[in-house]
Protein backbone atom coordinates (compact mmCIF):
# COMPACT_ATOMS: atom_id res chain seq x y z
CA UNK A 1 0.00 0.00 0.00
CA UNK A 2 1.43 3.59 -0.65
CA UNK A 3 -0.81 6.49 0.46
CA UNK A 4 -1.19 9.62 -1.35
CA UNK A 5 -3.75 12.20 -1.63
CA UNK A 6 -6.19 12.70 -4.26
CA UNK A 7 -4.48 15.09 -6.74
CA UNK A 8 -1.57 12.67 -6.36
CA UNK A 9 -3.71 9.46 -7.41
CA UNK A 10 -5.04 11.40 -10.32
CA UNK A 11 -2.32 12.18 -11.61
CA UNK A 12 -0.83 8.40 -11.20
CA UNK A 13 -3.81 7.00 -13.05
CA UNK A 14 -3.23 9.85 -15.97
CA UNK A 15 0.32 8.79 -15.82
CA UNK A 16 -0.10 5.23 -16.04
CA UNK A 17 -2.84 5.19 -18.51
CA UNK A 18 -0.96 7.31 -20.86
CA UNK A 19 2.40 4.89 -20.91
CA UNK A 20 -0.23 2.13 -21.45
CA UNK A 21 -1.96 3.59 -24.50
CA UNK A 22 -0.12 6.17 -26.39
CA UNK A 23 -3.64 7.20 -27.71
CA UNK A 24 -4.77 8.58 -24.68
CA UNK A 25 -3.58 12.99 -24.15
CA UNK A 26 -4.47 15.39 -22.00
CA UNK A 27 -5.17 19.10 -22.36
CA UNK A 28 -6.90 21.96 -20.84
CA UNK A 29 -6.62 25.01 -18.96
CA UNK A 30 -3.27 25.31 -17.11
CA UNK A 31 -2.30 21.19 -17.39
CA UNK A 32 1.17 21.49 -18.77
CA UNK A 33 1.76 24.00 -15.98
CA UNK A 34 0.06 21.82 -13.22
CA UNK A 35 1.33 18.68 -14.67
CA UNK A 36 4.78 19.69 -15.81
CA UNK A 37 5.65 15.68 -14.48
CA UNK A 38 3.72 14.44 -17.18
CA UNK A 39 4.92 17.34 -19.65
CA UNK A 40 8.47 15.78 -19.22
CA UNK A 41 7.47 12.37 -19.23
CA UNK A 42 5.75 12.32 -22.31
CA UNK A 43 6.26 15.94 -24.33
CA UNK A 44 4.15 18.30 -25.54
CA UNK A 45 2.13 17.23 -28.01
CA UNK A 46 0.09 14.85 -25.60
CA UNK A 47 0.30 17.19 -22.40
CA UNK A 48 -1.24 21.05 -23.47
CA UNK A 49 -2.39 24.07 -22.25
CA UNK A 50 -5.00 25.52 -24.00
CA UNK A 51 -6.75 29.16 -23.53
CA UNK A 52 -9.73 29.58 -21.68
CA UNK A 53 -12.14 28.90 -23.84
CA UNK A 54 -14.47 25.55 -22.40
CA UNK A 55 -16.65 25.21 -25.61
CA UNK A 56 -13.37 24.75 -27.56
CA UNK A 57 -12.06 22.71 -25.28
CA UNK A 58 -14.93 20.50 -25.33
CA UNK A 59 -15.40 20.76 -29.22
CA UNK A 60 -12.01 19.33 -29.34
CA UNK A 61 -11.79 16.78 -27.66
CA UNK A 62 -15.27 15.36 -29.03
CA UNK A 63 -13.46 15.76 -32.03
CA UNK A 64 -10.33 13.94 -31.36
CA UNK A 65 -12.61 11.19 -29.69
CA UNK A 66 -14.31 10.35 -32.74
CA UNK A 67 -10.59 9.92 -34.80
CA UNK A 68 -9.41 7.61 -32.60
CA UNK A 69 -8.31 9.34 -29.63
CA UNK A 70 -8.59 9.22 -25.90
CA UNK A 71 -8.47 12.69 -24.76
CA UNK A 72 -8.56 13.42 -21.13
CA UNK A 73 -9.43 17.41 -20.50
CA UNK A 74 -9.23 19.46 -17.38
CA UNK A 75 -12.10 22.32 -17.20
CA UNK A 76 -10.86 22.61 -13.79
CA UNK A 77 -14.02 24.16 -11.79
CA UNK A 78 -17.71 22.59 -12.68
CA UNK A 79 -19.27 25.31 -13.20
CA UNK A 80 -17.08 26.35 -16.24
CA UNK A 81 -19.14 23.11 -18.01
CA UNK A 82 -22.00 25.57 -18.88
CA UNK A 83 -19.69 27.07 -21.50
CA UNK A 84 -19.16 23.54 -22.63
CA UNK A 85 -22.85 21.93 -22.65
CA UNK A 86 -23.77 21.94 -26.22
CA UNK A 87 -20.19 20.09 -27.02
CA UNK A 88 -20.48 17.74 -23.60
CA UNK A 89 -24.11 16.93 -23.73
CA UNK A 90 -25.30 17.71 -27.38
CA UNK A 91 -22.21 16.53 -29.25
CA UNK A 92 -20.24 13.80 -27.20
CA UNK A 93 -23.70 12.22 -25.47
CA UNK A 94 -25.25 11.67 -28.18
CA UNK A 95 -23.46 11.31 -31.80
CA UNK A 96 -22.74 7.76 -31.17
CA UNK A 97 -25.88 6.42 -30.73
CA UNK A 98 -27.27 9.29 -33.84
CA UNK A 99 -24.36 7.70 -36.12
CA UNK A 100 -25.71 4.39 -34.80
CA UNK A 101 -22.47 2.96 -33.24
CA UNK A 102 -20.30 3.97 -36.03
CA UNK A 103 -18.68 6.16 -33.76
CA UNK A 104 -16.90 5.93 -30.40
CA UNK A 105 -15.90 9.37 -28.29
CA UNK A 106 -13.90 8.06 -25.45
CA UNK A 107 -13.43 11.09 -23.61
CA UNK A 108 -12.79 12.61 -19.86
CA UNK A 109 -13.71 15.48 -18.77
CA UNK A 110 -12.38 16.33 -15.73
CA UNK A 111 -13.43 19.27 -13.11
CA UNK A 112 -13.37 20.08 -9.58
CA UNK A 113 -16.91 20.55 -7.86
CA UNK A 114 -18.42 22.13 -4.06
CA UNK A 115 -16.80 23.92 -1.91
CA UNK A 116 -13.75 24.16 0.30
CA UNK A 117 -11.62 26.53 -1.31
CA UNK A 118 -13.43 29.99 -2.20
CA UNK A 119 -12.91 31.67 -5.46
CA UNK A 120 -15.84 33.18 -6.11
CA UNK A 121 -18.98 32.18 -6.65
CA UNK A 122 -18.72 31.21 -10.48
CA UNK A 123 -16.17 28.66 -9.13
CA UNK A 124 -17.80 27.20 -6.32
CA UNK A 125 -21.15 24.95 -7.60
CA UNK A 126 -22.24 21.14 -7.43
CA UNK A 127 -23.66 20.95 -10.85
CA UNK A 128 -22.92 16.90 -11.34
CA UNK A 129 -26.55 16.06 -10.85
CA UNK A 130 -27.38 18.36 -13.92
CA UNK A 131 -24.91 15.62 -16.27
CA UNK A 132 -26.65 12.79 -14.21
CA UNK A 133 -29.29 13.35 -16.17
CA UNK A 134 -28.25 13.45 -19.59
CA UNK A 135 -28.01 10.67 -22.25
CA UNK A 136 -24.93 9.06 -23.20
CA UNK A 137 -22.73 10.56 -20.60
CA UNK A 138 -21.73 8.62 -17.49
CA UNK A 139 -20.80 10.44 -14.28
CA UNK A 140 -17.84 9.15 -11.97
CA UNK A 141 -17.32 11.56 -8.37
CA UNK A 142 -15.14 9.10 -6.37
CA UNK A 143 -14.20 10.25 -2.16
CA UNK A 144 -11.00 7.54 -1.62
CA UNK A 145 -7.72 8.31 -3.27
CA UNK A 146 -7.90 4.35 -4.61
CA UNK A 147 -11.46 5.11 -6.01
CA UNK A 148 -10.18 7.98 -7.74
CA UNK A 149 -7.01 5.79 -9.21
CA UNK A 150 -9.20 3.03 -10.31
CA UNK A 151 -12.15 4.68 -11.69
CA UNK A 152 -10.24 7.37 -13.22
CA UNK A 153 -8.47 4.42 -14.86
CA UNK A 154 -11.85 2.85 -15.99
CA UNK A 155 -12.78 6.39 -17.52
CA UNK A 156 -9.88 6.81 -19.75
CA UNK A 157 -10.41 2.97 -21.01
CA UNK A 158 -14.19 3.54 -21.56
CA UNK A 159 -15.46 4.39 -25.54
CA UNK A 160 -18.36 6.47 -23.68
CA UNK A 161 -18.03 10.27 -22.54
CA UNK A 162 -16.94 10.14 -18.82
CA UNK A 163 -17.21 13.17 -16.61
CA UNK A 164 -14.83 13.03 -13.60
CA UNK A 165 -15.89 15.35 -10.42
CA UNK A 166 -13.33 15.91 -7.89
CA UNK A 167 -14.46 17.63 -4.53
CA UNK A 168 -11.96 20.54 -3.60
CA UNK A 169 -12.01 19.76 -0.36
CA UNK A 170 -11.04 16.13 -1.17
CA UNK A 171 -8.15 16.99 -2.97
CA UNK A 172 -5.51 17.14 -0.18
CA UNK A 173 -7.05 14.25 1.61
CA UNK A 174 -4.70 11.23 1.74
CA UNK A 175 -5.72 7.00 1.76
CA UNK A 176 -4.07 4.28 0.77
CA UNK A 177 -3.82 3.15 -2.62
CA UNK A 178 -2.93 -0.67 -3.67
CA UNK A 179 0.60 -0.67 -5.51
CA UNK A 180 -0.82 -2.36 -8.21
CA UNK A 181 -4.55 -0.61 -8.40
CA UNK A 182 -6.36 -1.87 -10.98
CA UNK A 183 -8.96 0.12 -13.13
CA UNK A 184 -12.53 0.04 -11.09
CA UNK A 185 -15.23 -0.90 -13.28
CA UNK A 186 -18.13 1.59 -13.66
CA UNK A 187 -21.29 1.74 -12.35
CA UNK A 188 -20.43 -1.34 -9.72
CA UNK A 189 -20.67 -0.34 -5.97
CA UNK A 190 -18.57 -0.69 -3.15
CA UNK A 191 -19.69 -1.79 -0.06
CA UNK A 192 -17.63 0.29 2.74
CA UNK A 193 -19.43 -1.43 5.77
CA UNK A 194 -20.67 -4.81 6.85
CA UNK A 195 -24.43 -5.53 7.63
CA UNK A 196 -25.99 -3.70 10.39
CA UNK A 197 -29.30 -4.67 12.21
CA UNK A 198 -30.91 -1.27 12.13
CA UNK A 199 -31.23 0.60 8.91
CA UNK A 200 -31.29 4.55 8.28
CA UNK A 201 -34.02 6.29 6.31
CA UNK A 202 -33.09 9.35 4.07
CA UNK A 203 -36.32 11.85 3.85
CA UNK A 204 -36.36 14.53 1.20
CA UNK A 205 -38.82 17.50 2.28
CA UNK A 206 -41.09 17.83 -0.30
CA UNK A 207 -43.72 20.37 1.37
CA UNK A 208 -43.16 22.38 -1.79
CA UNK A 209 -44.51 19.72 -4.72
CA UNK A 210 -46.79 18.96 -2.12
CA UNK A 211 -48.56 22.18 -2.27
CA UNK A 212 -48.36 22.56 -5.56
CA UNK A 213 -50.45 18.79 -5.61
CA UNK A 214 -52.89 20.32 -3.34
CA UNK A 215 -53.88 23.21 -5.43
CA UNK A 216 -53.91 20.50 -8.65
CA UNK A 217 -56.40 18.60 -6.14
CA UNK A 218 -58.54 21.44 -5.61
CA UNK A 219 -58.86 21.86 -9.14
CA UNK A 220 -59.37 18.87 -9.93
CA UNK A 221 -62.42 18.86 -7.45
CA UNK A 222 -63.96 21.20 -8.40
CA UNK A 223 -64.39 20.08 -12.19
CA UNK A 224 -65.51 16.21 -9.97
CA UNK A 225 -67.77 17.46 -7.63
CA UNK A 226 -70.64 15.54 -9.53
CA UNK A 227 -69.24 12.40 -8.60
CA UNK A 228 -68.92 10.12 -6.00
CA UNK A 229 -66.40 10.61 -3.12
CA UNK A 230 -63.70 8.14 -3.78
CA UNK A 231 -60.78 7.02 -1.40
CA UNK A 232 -57.04 8.13 -1.95
CA UNK A 233 -53.67 7.06 0.20
CA UNK A 234 -52.12 10.01 1.36
CA UNK A 235 -51.98 11.96 -1.94
CA UNK A 236 -50.53 9.35 -3.86
CA UNK A 237 -53.54 7.98 -5.67
CA UNK A 238 -56.17 5.96 -5.35
CA UNK A 239 -55.75 2.93 -2.63
CA UNK A 240 -54.51 -0.02 -3.94
CA UNK A 241 -57.58 -1.95 -2.73
CA UNK A 242 -59.75 -0.14 -4.49
CA UNK A 243 -60.28 -2.92 -7.54
CA UNK A 244 -61.51 -1.28 -11.16
CA UNK A 245 -65.06 -2.98 -10.25
CA UNK A 246 -65.18 -1.18 -7.17
CA UNK A 247 -65.51 2.40 -8.93
CA UNK A 248 -68.53 4.04 -9.12
CA UNK A 249 -70.07 3.24 -13.19
CA UNK A 250 -69.79 6.60 -15.41
CA UNK A 251 -66.98 8.93 -16.40
CA UNK A 252 -63.40 7.96 -16.58
CA UNK A 253 -61.94 6.16 -13.93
Amino acid sequence: MTTMTVNDAISAALAEEMQRDPTVMIFGEGVATKRRDLLERFGAARVRNTPLAEGIIAGTAAGAAATGLRPVVDLLFAPFLCYAMDEIVNSAGKLRYISGGQFNFPMVVLAMTGAGWGVGAQHNHNVESWFVHSPGLKIVMPSTPADFKGLMKSAIRDDNPVLVFADIALGYSTGEVPEEADAIPLGKAAVRRGPRRDAGVLRQDRRHLHGRRRHAGRRRHRRRSDRPAQPEAAGRGRHPALRRQDRPSGGRA
